[in-house]
C-alpha cells in the first residue's frame, strides 16, 4: 500500500518492481525449505523436480507482478477520470483479493500441471512469464485516442 500511495514519475513501474521483489525473496524461501523438506528428487522424476527447483522464485515473482499491475490499475484507474482512490483498509483489502484472483488461478494452474507432466509444467511456466512481460510492458491508452472516431467527434 505504502508504493501504491507514493506520487511520482514512473510510479506504475516501483509498484511493479516492489511486486516481483517480494515475489522473488518469497520463492527463494519457498524453494529452499520445500526443496530440502517436502520435494525430495527421489519423490518425483528428475525433470519434474529440477523444473520447481529453478523456477520457484522466478515464477513467484511473475505472479506477484501480474497481482501488483491488477491492484494498480484497480486503485489508479486510468479509464475513469472521476475515480477517487480507495481510502481506507477495508477498500485496499478487497481489492488486494480481486488482485490476487489472477496469479492463484495461474499458481494453481501450475502446480497441478507441473504434478502431471514435464511439458505440462513448462509450457505453464512459459505462459506465466509471457503474461508478466506483455503487462509489464503494456501502455496505457494516451488521452487522445479514446473515444473519438476519424474526424476527432467524441463516440
Amino acid at each position: 500500500m505504502f508504493m501504491a500511495n507514493c506520487a511520482g514519475e514512473g510510479r506504475r513501474k516501483n509498484v511493479l518492481f516492489t511486486g516481483a521483489m517480494s515475489g522473488l525473496g518469497f520463492g527463494i524461501v519457498e524453494g529452499v525449505l520445500y526443496h530440502s523438506q517436502m520435494y525430495q528428487p527421489l519423490e518425483m522424476p528428475l525433470s519434474i523436480y529440477m523444473l520447481r527447483f529453478f523456477s520457484v522464485a522466478m515464477l513467484h515473482g511473475c505472479w506477484t507482478v501480474i497481482s501488483a499491475a491488477c491492484f494498480y490499475h484497480l486503485t489508479e484507474n486510468p479509464d475513469d477520470k472521476s475515480h477517487n482512490p480507495p481510502t481506507d483498509i477495508f477498500e485496499y483489502t478487497f481489492l488486494i483479493l480481486i488482485s490476487v484472483i489472477a496469479s492463484m488461478t495461474l499458481h494453481s494452474l501450475y502446480n497441478v500441471l507441473v504434478s502431471r507432466s514435464f511439458f505440462l509444467g513448462l509450457l505453464m511456466a512459459w505462459l506465466t512469464v509471457f503474461i508478466t512481460v506483455r503487462v509489464y510492458y503494456s501502455q496505457q491508452e494516451p488521452e487522445n485516442l479514446r473515444g473519438t472516431d476519424s474526424a476527432g467527434c467524441s463516440t
